[in-house]
């Protein structure tokens, strides 16, 4: 949450958070962001990620929504459009972020996040939406409409990463 706001203005949110309203991160709304990013944790340094924010918000292969009540923000979502693939040309993309701030959780905002994305990700021709959550998160993602790898796929195709 934003530290200007008063504690009796946060619980005034709190209780009067019926209009959620989900859109396209914009220029003036970058400092909102922020707190989000750092309340999710691992952001090194904050100028640096505005500039990274910067960099992409323009640019169509990625997604950065925000979600406020009463004009604060009290969410977000990241995901990139990583085009088709090279042998079906299916085109895939990911959610990187999804992130609500702890006041505002089980009001459906997450959900409200997810469906946003599946929105701008569907208009792009996507057919699969990927992303990880922490084990909380599956059966809510599973509700709406997630499918999760069963271990013997997970073992005939296990993901990888290097840290480079």
């Amino acid at each position: 949450m934003n530290e200007d706001i008063h504690q009796e203005d946060k619980d005034k949110l709190i209780k009067e958070d019926t209009n959620v309203v989900i859109g396209k991160l914009t220029h003036k709304d970058i400092n909102l962001i922020i707190p989000l990013m750092v309340a999710m944790g691992r952001v090194n340094n904050e100028s640096k990620a505005k500039a990274r924010i910067e960099a992409i918000i323009d640019n169509p292969a990625y997604l950065l929504a925000i979600a406020k009540v009463q004009g604060q923000a009290v969410g977000y979502v990241w995901a990139q459009n990583f085009g088709p693939h090279l042998r079906t040309g299916e085109i895939t993309a990911r959610t990187h972020d999804r992130f609500v701030d702890e006041n505002f959780r089980g009001r459906g905002i997450g959900d409200q996040l997810i469906t946003y994305t599946k929105q701008w990700a569907t208009g792009l021709g996507v057919k699969y939406l990927q992303g990880a959550t922490n084990p909380k998160g599956v059966e809510n993602l599973k509700r709406l409409g997630a499918s999760f790898d069963s271990q013997e796929e997970f073992n005939k195709h296990p993901p990888f990463e290097f840290q480079l």
